[in-house]
């Protein structure tokens, strides 16, 4: 992924947090309300096949840019670590019994 994609998908995310991470305070509620909406919505997510996004992302995405002290590099895609291993296959195996 070029440093462009990686920046367009970084504005992406940071575009979704902004609400939870702005100078205005949200109650509980609010937060809550703003997760559900988010998650209910299909998105056109740069670089991606993907068109939902889970509150565990959402709320990921959060901890990064906080813990990152405002940085939006922590918002870059991040390589995967199993690059250049084999998938696990997670097809059905066949049962040893018969069906008769």
């Amino acid at each position: 992924m070029t440093e462009e994609q990686k920046q367009r998908v970084a504005v992406f995310r940071f575009g979704i947090i902004h609400d939870f991470i702005g100078s205005i305070r949200l109650s509980h509620g609010e937060q809550e309300k703003f997760l559900r909406e988010k998650c209910a919505r299909k998105w056109e997510i740069p670089c991606s096949n993907q068109s939902r996004i889970s509150r565990s992302t959402i709320l990921r995405w959060v901890r990064l840019y906080l813990n990152g002290g405002g940085n939006l590099e922590v918002l870059y895609p991040q390589g995967r670590n199993d690059s250049g291993h084999e998938q696990a296959n997670n097809a059905p195996k066949p049962s040893p019994y018969k069906m008769q």
